[in-house]
């Protein structure tokens, strides 16, 4: 098995959520920023 350290852990999180936050709030009319910004680090 791959070695998976906490930060990719984190990195792949908040990527992925970033990602269904854009697919859920995409067809939706809201004035939000898209594509939302990723957090580079934390």
């Amino acid at each position: 098995m791959l070695h998976i350290t906490d930060v990719d852990l984190l990195d792949g999180h908040f990527l992925s959520l970033s990602i269904i936050i854009r697919i859920i709030y995409m067809p939706l009319p809201l004035p939000l920023p898209l594509p939302l910004p990723l957090p580079d680090e934390y």
